[in-house]
This record gives C-alpha cells, structure tokens and sequence, in this order.
C-alpha cells in the first residue's frame, strides 16, 4: 500500500486525477467482454453440426519396431443439436480405437483414446484414423493422421513362413534367423521361442555365420492327421523386447496309401 502511495504521488498532478477514470473505463470493458462471453456461451451455438479435432495431425517421431503408444486425441463439437457417431475405424491394424461415443451432446467435448503399435517393418508410418458422424454432408467425415518413423534392432526373418504342400502326418522344417543390433543388445541375446496351433519340436541353435549378431530357430513341424490348411504361428520371446510372431502357412495333401510320412528339407 504504501508502495502504491509513493506511485501515486510520483504521477503529475493532472495523471492523479485521470487515474479514477481510467481504471472505471477499464472495469467497464471488462465487464462487457466477460458478459459477450458468457452470452455466446449460453446463446445457440454457430456453425455446422460436426465433430473437430483438436489436432489433424499427429507425428510420433522415431519409434522402436513393436513399441506401444496410447494417444489421447481432444475433440470438441460445433453446431447445434446432438451429434451421432456411425463408425469409429483406422486403416491398420496397428492403430486400434480403445472407445468412441455414441453420440455427441452440443457443446460436448472429449478425448478419442487410440492404442498405436509399431509394425515390425522399419520405415515411415503414416495411418488414419476416422471418424464419420450423421453431420451434414462435407461435415460428416473427419480424419487424423499418425506418421512415424520405425526403427528396427531386432529383425525376424522370414517375416512369414509358406510351408510348401505335403502329405498328412509328414514332417517339414521351418528355419527362422534372429539378427539384431549389437549397440543396443550387446554381443547376444538369447531369444526363446514356443509353437502356436503348431504340433513339433523347436530349437534355438547357434550363429548362422560365426561372429554373427544372430542366432537360428529350426522348427521341425509335423503336419496334421488331415488334410487341409495349416495356420500357426512361432512366437519369439526377446524378453523385453516383447514376442514377436511368425505366422506360418500351408497346406496338407491326403498320404499317398504307398508311402509313408516323409522329412521335406
């Protein structure tokens, strides 16, 4: 207070007396920005009836390859009346929408909760995520894109396994090889492996090539008792890496009454 007394006295004779004036016309204008606010906010809302992301465009960086992101996207409405949502989808796999609402109350707002997983593949991403509501057209569709970029340390080859044709109860080998990055990981790592809806035996052997960053799973597969497809995957544990999953493929014949199971190399 006092300081403020020393501030007013330093002010000419002629400010001293203005001072009253300028902070009424200050309070009033005030007043009147505080009460066209509250009156746009109570007043119909403008604009067409559609749903607006906070953000169209989400860029996550580098990634590391099957690494897990949750996005909270914020959106909000504009327009009068509610607002129904007819579908909620992405364009990938790896982009899963957790929860979408059914309907969006005027003046609503909220977050789109999105679980993102990066493929195994490295290399640019770039999906979407999709919104379509009952709005009026030209504002019933409304998009967000992800882009990142995927890094890769540990690399699973084949990313696929296509078993070549063989006859009921026959074995078929199965090679994958484990390489990764010895910055990251060091000289080793010993992933595990384990067959899924898979019937055989699988095994973790040494480097395919002395002093490799690597290590080979041979997967000796027997073919079911009938014929039909096969479908089946190997799960690579790298720990805390996470598994990774192979899918395998193929195709059982009827046995040829002759001859006996068989080993296919």
């Amino acid at each position: 207070m006092k300081r403020s007394r020393a501030l007013f006295r330093g002010l000419p004779a002629p400010g001293r007396r203005r001072l009253p004036a300028l902070l009424a016309l200050l309070v009033a204008v005030s007043l009147v920005s505080l009460w066209q606010t509250r009156a746009e906010e109570s007043g119909p809302p403008t604009g067409p009836r559609a749903l607006q992301f906070e953000t169209p465009e989400v860029a996550l960086g580098r990634l590391r390859a099957g690494s897990v992101r949750l996005l909270s996207l914020p959106w909000q409405r504009t327009g009068p009346g509610p607002l129904r949502v007819l579908e909620a989808r992405t364009d990938c796999g790896c982009a899963l929408i957790e929860s979408a609402p059914r309907e969006l109350a005027e003046r609503a707002r909220g977050r789109l909760r999105v679980r993102v997983t990066a493929p195994r593949r490295p290399g640019p991403m770039r999906h979407r995520v999709r919104v379509v509501t009952d709005g009026p057209p030209g504002h019933d569709v409304h998009d967000v894109w992800i882009s990142a970029h995927v890094d890769v340390d540990v690399a699973v080859k084949p990313s696929t396994v296509s078993l070549p044709p063989g006859p009921t109860g026959s074995e078929v080998q199965a090679v994958l090889e484990v390489a990764w990055d010895r910055s990251t990981h060091g000289a080793r790592l010993l992933p595990r492996a384990r067959l899924i809806a898979l019937e055989g035996e699988i095994d973790v052997g040494p480097p395919p090539r002395p002093g490799a960053d690597a290590v080979q799973i041979v997967a000796t597969l027997r073919r079911p008792a009938k014929p039909g497809r096969i479908s089946g995957w190997i799960e690579v544990d790298l720990g805390d890496r996470g598994p990774i999953a192979v899918p395998v493929r193929g195709t059982v014949v009827p046995a040829r009454p002759e001859g006996g199971a068989s080993l296919d190399r």
